[in-house]
């Protein structure tokens, strides 16, 4: 059995990682702590904008439709870069919707 990622899930974790890493620096991050905003919304931004945030939701639901695999690789530059961004609670409320509100809709009508 083969545990290596693919070329496409090193290419989606080294590029969360330059992203995070890129961002996080110590400046950047002394200021985050002084502003108590919650999260770093220009950090957010550019994950949205970059498609981090829709890894694990279905295409035919406006996300990317990749695993698991994919999510966990742009968790872990998430935490090694301490980026806060609601990257995991997006996915999970999203992916639920995803999968369940859909076949609620129809129900509903």
């Amino acid at each position: 059995m083969d545990f290596e990622l693919s070329e496409e899930q090193r290419a989606i974790a080294q590029m969360a990682d330059s992203l995070f890493v890129d961002h996080c620096h110590d400046d950047y991050m002394r200021q985050w702590d002084n502003s108590g905003e919650p999260i770093m919304a220009p950090l957010w931004a550019l994950s949205i904008e970059t498609g981090l945030h829709a890894l694990a939701i279905p295409e035919e639901h406006g996300g990317s439709g990749l695993g698991m695999t994919e999510l966990m690789v742009v968790l872990q530059a998430q935490g090694k870069a301490l980026a806060q961004v609601p990257l995991w609670r997006h996915q999970l409320a999203a992916a639920t919707l995803a999968q369940f509100a859909a076949s609620q809709c129809g129900a509903w009508v």
